[in-house]
């Protein structure tokens, strides 16, 4: 349950007024029905809608953040590194960002994953631990 602001103003005679808008909501619902019809029951997704999801998802996601972060990471050409060595990396930009770090298989996951938008190749699994290559400057 969410928090109730403490600046918030209880309208006590909402009812009364929703009562009185009531062939206007109805018209509204079954306007929104009809869309639903023609859209085969798939609801449509406004774009700012799409736009406060993708924020969100962003906002959340701190491996990309770290991925981008240059201070932490820079992958040139033909090199190899340990997914460990990234991961502990990874823990100091989430200590320094205060963020919570992903668990260490779940950073793993994102980083086979995601490899090719990072100009990262899977070469070799040692120790039950992943090592990556860069193929291309980032």
């Amino acid at each position: 349950m969410k928090d109730r602001d403490p600046a918030r103003v209880d309208n006590p005679f909402l009812i009364e007024e929703l009562s009185e808008e009531r062939p206007g909501i109805l018209l509204w619902m079954l306007e929104g029905l009809h869309r639903l019809l023609a859209n085969r029951y798939q609801f449509t997704i406004s774009e700012r809608s799409i736009q406060n999801l993708e924020a969100a998802m962003a906002d959340s996601d701190n491996l990309t953040q770290f991925m981008q972060a240059t201070a932490y990471v820079r992958f040139k050409p033909d090199t190899e590194e340990r997914s460990t060595y990234l991961y502990r990396a990874y823990t100091k930009w989430c200590e320094d960002n205060l963020e919570s770090p992903v668990p260490q298989k779940k950073f793993s996951q994102f980083l086979l994953k995601n490899a090719g938008k990072y100009g990262l190749t899977f070469s070799k699994h040692i120790e039950g631990k992943f090592a990556f290559a860069s193929a291309a400057q980032q």
